[in-house]
């Protein structure tokens, strides 16, 4: 048995006014602009596992026995870890060994998604079930909106500026610092400092952010 402890970081439900819709009404709103229901769900499937949507489940634990579809009854199992009412971390999909079958297996209109962790050859097939699937529709119906070119005030994106922004993202994590800030504002600042005024710290707040969540506290750097 692969222990699951400490796998699902207990996260709080929604930030603010967020509000989660069905996995249903999730599709029903991408089909506006995708040619097919499976162009559809496929297109929230890899937002769900980059981050760019945010979802949650009523319940989400871990399984490594059984057959898929006779074992989606929650069990608390000493070693594996059991939440309810919990936001679901963007790592969870990206734990998938066979993505595609994966999302062949999510039974949307029951709002149930699976995620099977185990390579093709591994014993046993080790599981993440998540019952009660909701997703956020503020970032649904951003995921749908029209690319926009322009930054606050209509002013166009400084595109220079950002490619600095990333360069300097990606030279502090292959350096090896990332670990050593303590704060959200201790990473903007030492960004900052290395781009110059090309961005203000109130402009890269989201993406640190962002990228603080996902990397940081979720993997817990």
């Amino acid at each position: 048995m692969v222990s699951r402890k400490n796998k699902f970081p207990t996260v709080a439900l929604g930030e603010g006014d967020l509000e989660f819709i069905t996995p249903r009404a999730a599709i029903d709103i991408v089909r506006e602009r995708a040619d097919t229901e499976f162009e559809a769900k496929q297109e929230i499937a890899d937002a769900l596992r980059s981050g760019r949507v945010r979802s949650c489940a009523d319940y989400l634990w871990s399984s490594d026995y059984g057959d898929l579809y006779e074992k989606w009854v929650p069990r608390r199992r000493k070693g594996f870890t059991y939440l309810t009412r919990s936001e679901v971390p963007d790592f969870i999909y990206r734990d998938s060994r066979r993505w595609p079958a994966d999302i062949n297996h999510w039974r949307w209109d029951e709002a149930e998604f699976v995620i099977l962790e185990s390579g093709e050859d591994e014993e046993p097939l080790l599981r993440t079930y998540l019952k009660g699937v909701g997703i956020a529709r503020a970032d649904i119906e951003k995921l749908v909106r029209p690319a926009d070119r322009t930054g606050m005030g209509g002013r166009p994106i400084n595109t220079v500026a950002w490619t600095a922004f990333w360069l300097a993202v990606v030279e502090l994590a292959l350096n090896g610092e990332l670990p050593d800030f303590d704060t959200q504002q201790a990473f903007r600042s030492r960004i900052l400092e290395m781009i110059g005024d090309q961005l203000s710290d109130e402009t890269i707040k989201d993406p640190v952010r962002q990228i603080w969540n996902k990397f940081k506290k979720n993997k817990g750097f």
